[in-house]
């Protein structure tokens, strides 16, 4: 059942760990945004109105060229796994920030647009810098075999937040305190991610030792 398993999957020797760290990592990061999004969805429904929608989608729009730009600049200055860290820190500062506000009742109508467009944002930022970080820790023959199971666990990812989302919102006391569990789950991904770094810096470094 092993064999059959290994070979179906047709992950070789020495991709293991680092296979296994990535789809790890990219579930996590799809099960935090498909918690986010519904979250966010039905914060701005109740708070604002649907009516409010395609203004949020124009300022998401707007947002999202800016923080492009930026993290381009930024990716030539900084090491990838060095942004990446970074970035992951500042996202978790964000969503505590927004506990915050959102516990401590505050009704502005500002927070609801920024919410909305953080998680928009949010989305895309973390998933763009798994799949950097894939490039980089897979090489190119590598990559056309263990992408697709990256893919397959991305879906796992949503499945599961959904599935989260739905049971957990009344256990913990409301839709914004399922922020936390988007906390954990980012900081785990970056133990991961140094973890699949490091890994992949040990196989680059192999060959040149041998020789």
């Amino acid at each position: 059942m092993n064999t059959w398993f290994r070979k179906a999957l047709d992950i070789r020797k020495g991709e293991w760990g680092r296979t296994g760290l990535m789809v790890f990592y990219i579930f996590l990061i799809i099960c935090s945004y498909l918690i986010l999004k519904p979250m966010t969805r039905s914060l701005v429904l109740k708070k604002l109105g649907p009516e409010k929608l395609p203004y949020i989608y124009m300022l998401v729009a707007l947002v999202s060229g800016v923080v492009a730009v930026t993290y381009a600049r930024l990716s030539a200055r900084m090491r990838l796994n060095r942004l990446i860290n970074t970035t992951t820190l500042f996202l978790i500062s964000n969503l505590v920030i927004f506990w915050w506000l959102l516990n401590s009742g505050i009704k502005a109508p500002w927070l609801y647009y920024v919410l909305y467009t953080w998680v928009s944002i949010y989305g895309v930022l973390t998933v763009s810098q798994f799949w950097l970080l894939a490039n980089y820790v897979f090489n190119p023959r590598e990559a056309r075999r263990i992408f697709p199971i990256l893919a397959a666990a991305a879906i796992g990812g949503g499945i599961t937040g959904g599935y989260l989302t739905k049971a957990l919102v009344k256990p913990v006391g409301g839709t914004h305190n399922l922020a936390f569990f988007c906390m954990a789950f980012l900081g785990i991904t970056m133990l991961l991610m140094n973890l699949a770094w490091r890994r992949r810096a040990q196989v680059s470094e192999a060959p040149s030792r041998k020789g």
